[in-house]
């Protein structure tokens, strides 16, 4: 198909871009010119809500597409532009309206699409207000489905929910430092997030769905949690438990007025979107967190990679030794189980590999080089064994969450192959999940350090020396 974003750079239109562009659809994307698209994104630069250079930005294309995804609709003016210029363009439109729609006073448990509304001038009322021009007679000049969400996450946005951590740039760096999180409540209120790749592929679904044509479904993932939940997913992934301090609720709207619309449980009743046959998201909190802290870490200088080398002892242990690696944690990856045991992955094919979350310095360790020391330690060319470790679990690869790493990756995999005469058996794939290991796993050579190991000792001594700068 051929698919245009309105906001093409922002956080939810990068992960429909990505998303359509992987399931080989064609991309444009209108912008104000202010931030790149993705590679492979047909640039169109205007501002939405300027009708002649919208306009003509799409003409210049001259192209028919198959939908378009409005992820810039904050009002009937907005909606009214859509309904004007874009018919003669687009078959299909997909918006994206908002939770803070419904009254925060008059919200049920889980929440509907039917509620009592916000009536005054925030940007939920607006976004009400877009809506029904939407549901209006003159609304019908385009087929649309219009998605309300509430907490979206991922790569491309900061960290953090409210009560009083929304969107914190320097959240990581606060808990790492292991000072207490804030939170109204203690954090009490329930939130029903979504992650951002999950959302888009649930609107690139809808397209081809009839029974979402002039509707709206609420949506988010599948896990709903009290806000404190959020927070403490967070610590256990990075390894610094959450620390939360109560702020009283009495008196907090009074100076905080602007946070009333967060301080009330926002989940979903997402059988309407089920019924209509479209996609439900199914990706856990957990896995798009690690996703969305690999990227954060990213833009600090801490780059995160998966490798699958056999049994995960011996080979954290090597991994943990090279020169530049700052964290490893192993774990289960790209299997079929939600949160599988390693007795599970061990005796019930879940599909899951052994694999290590590798945490590094590319300053000091650049990706391509950490893949030539980990060569050293598999057999590239067998398949599901390493050492005497039999069993699909046991497979080698290398999969990756972040933009670039895929072309390095493939790159050292061709040189690799140039050394053997059979073709290499090593996967190398974007990373889909990865599951902490029980905790008796994690470093375990150094909790035992007789326990068994198919990474040869000479090996695990030696990189601790390595002269990068040969390797």
């Amino acid at each position: 198909m051929k698919l245009l974003i309105i906001g093409g750079s922002g956080l939810i239109s990068g992960h429909i871009a990505r998303a359509a562009m992987k399931a080989g659809h064609e991309v444009w994307a209108v912008t104000r010119g202010q931030r790149k698209v993705d590679e492979g994104v047909h640039a169109l630069v205007a501002d939405r809500r300027d009708v002649p250079a919208l306009r003509a930005a799409l003409e210049s294309a001259n192209t028919q597409w198959d939908a378009a995804f409005d992820c810039l609709c904050y009002d009937p003016d907005d909606a009214r532009i859509d309904l004007d210029v874009l018919p003669p363009f687009v078959k299909r439109l997909v918006v994206i309206s908002t939770d803070s729609v419904y009254h925060p006073l008059h919200k049920q448990v889980p929440q509907t699409e039917d509620g009592i509304y916000m009536e005054d001038d925030t940007y939920g009322a607006k976004k009400r207000r877009m809506e029904r021009f939407f549901l209006s007679e003159e609304g019908r000049k385009l087929d649309w489905t219009i998605f309300r969400n509430g907490h979206v996450f991922g790569p491309g946005s900061w960290l953090g929910c409210y009560p009083e951590h929304m969107r914190n740039p320097e959240l990581l760096d606060h808990m790492r430092a292991d000072k207490p999180l804030q939170l109204v409540g203690g954090g009490r209120y329930l939130i029903h997030p979504i992650y951002a790749k999950d959302f888009a592929l649930t609107m690139l679904d809808c397209l081809d769905k009839p029974a979402a044509i002039h509707q709206i479904f609420c949506i988010g993932g599948p896990d709903v949690i009290e806000n404190r939940e959020y927070f403490e997913c967070i610590g256990r992934i990075i390894g610094h438990p959450a620390v939360v301090e109560e702020i009283p609720e009495g008196g907090y709207l009074e100076s905080h007025a602007d946070a009333y619309v967060n301080l009330c449980h926002r989940s979903y009743d997402l059988s309407k979107l089920k019924n209509a046959g479209v996609r439900v998201p199914c990706m856990p909190m957990e896995i798009g967190l690690r996703a969305h802290i690999d990227w954060l870490d990213a833009q600090k200088g801490r780059r995160t990679i998966y490798l699958a080398g056999g049994c995960y002892w011996g080979a954290e242990k090597y991994l943990s030794n090279i020169p530049g690696v700052l964290e490893t944690e192993v774990g289960f990856a790209n299997g079929d189980t939600h949160n599988p045991t390693y007795k599970q992955v061990r005796y019930e094919n879940t599909n899951h590999a052994e694999t290590v979350r590798v945490v590094y310095d590319p300053e000091v360790l650049p990706l391509d080089k950490l893949l030539r020391l980990f060569w050293r330690i598999i057999d590239p060319v067998s398949v599901d064994q390493q050492g005497e470790d039999i069993g699909h679990q046991y497979r080698t690869g290398v999969y990756h969450t972040l933009a670039g790493d895929d072309k390095i990756i493939r790159e050292e995999l061709d040189k690799l192959q140039k050394q053997y005469d059979q073709p290499l058996d090593v996967e190398a794939c974007e990373l889909e999940h990865f599951y902490s290991a029980e905790e008796y796993h994690q470093k375990y050579l150094d909790k035992n350090p007789g326990g068994y190991c198919h990474v040869p000792w000479t090996a695990i001594h030696a990189v601790k020396e390595v002269d990068l700068s040969e390797v």
